[in-house]
């Protein structure tokens, strides 16, 4: 019985022990009930787990390679070439078709032949064929008028007459009506007025061109000036000679060397009138080839002739 007693103590003993400590781990998970909901008790994973996510890393990898295939099997889309920019040819227009001219009103022979007659009454001027069939623009046959023409000839409505291959046509005077003497004189009489007229304005265009050839020709105040100034100093130079050639001292020029001075003066007049006259005779050819005057090719050509530079005589001793 003692032991029975032992024995329910020991085992009241570690029971109450056992209480206390599940009474005081109890509080303590209930002061913080987040932290054992924040960390959740993980589940280990069993062997069936393991093999489902193997196969599933096996299938994800076929898949790449199988889409790898298919990606080289089948290249994307390539560029579209780019073509060449064909040019529009400039599409040709079409001719505007024209309308068909309308017939010209032909006459007959009798209306042809009563129109011309008319109309060579009315102008009383000399034609040829080619002139009526003009102004009368075309509308009688070359043909028919010129025997229109003939037959108005044979009538005695026209006259004719030939100079050389051509025949003029012109209406007979005799059946025109004759003038009268009073119109016909004042028609003469204004003639003679107009023609009286007309010489008097010749006369005085010649006296008018006269003056203005002679005014042109005159030299300017300035021109005169200048030439004034020359000469004045061309006499003081002559004169100061002069002097000199006067003066009794003066010793006498050797016989050698005057006909020295006088045979070169000889030589170079004898070469200036040569080469002028040279000169001269190339000048009158070109004006004649170029239908101009001579003052003109001289002009063109830019020579200065003895004129030009007021030598108006060649020197002589």
């Amino acid at each position: 019985m003692g032991r029975k007693d032992d024995s329910s103590e020991d085992d009241f003993l570690l029971e109450s022990d056992d209480d206390d400590d599940f009474v005081s781990s109890a509080p303590a998970k209930a002061k913080s009930p987040a932290s054992a909901k924040a960390t959740p008790k993980r589940k280990k994973p069993s062997e069936s787990d393991g093999d489902a996510s193997d196969r599933l890393e096996d299938d994800d990898d076929f898949e790449q390679v199988k889409k790898a295939k298919t990606s080289k099997k089948s290249p994307g889309p390539k560029p579209a070439k780019k073509m060449p920019a064909v040019e529009k040819k400039p599409t040709k227009k079409e001719p505007e078709k024209k309308e068909p001219e309308k017939p010209k009103d032909m006459m007959s022979q009798s209306q042809a032949e009563e129109e011309v007659a008319k109309y060579m009454r009315q102008t009383n001027r000399p034609y040829s064929v080619l002139n009526v069939f003009e102004n009368l623009h075309r509308r009688i046959g070359k043909t028919m008028l010129t025997k229109i023409l003939d037959v108005l000839v044979e009538k005695g409505e026209i006259k004719c007459k030939t100079y050389g291959k051509s025949q003029i046509y012109y209406y007979n005077q005799k059946k025109l009506p004759p003038p009268c003497s009073t119109t016909l004189a004042q028609t003469e009489a204004a003639i003679q007025t107009v023609a009286d007229d007309v010489q008097n304005a010749e006369r005085a265009l010649k006296e008018a061109e006269s003056v203005l050839h002679g005014l042109s020709n005159q030299m300017t105040d300035a021109e005169l000036d200048q030439q004034i100034t020359e000469y004045t100093t061309q006499v003081a130079t002559l004169s100061a000679t002069l002097q000199r050639l006067d003066d009794p001292n003066r010793a006498p020029v050797a016989p050698e060397k005057k006909k020295a001075i006088s045979d070169q003066f000889t030589k170079y007049k004898t070469a200036w009138v040569k080469r002028k006259r040279i000169v001269m005779d190339a000048i009158d050819q070109i004006a004649e080839g170029m239908e101009k005057k001579r003052k003109d090719v001289l002009d063109l050509c830019g020579i200065e002739t003895d004129e030009s530079v007021g030598v108006k005589a060649i020197p002589s001793l």
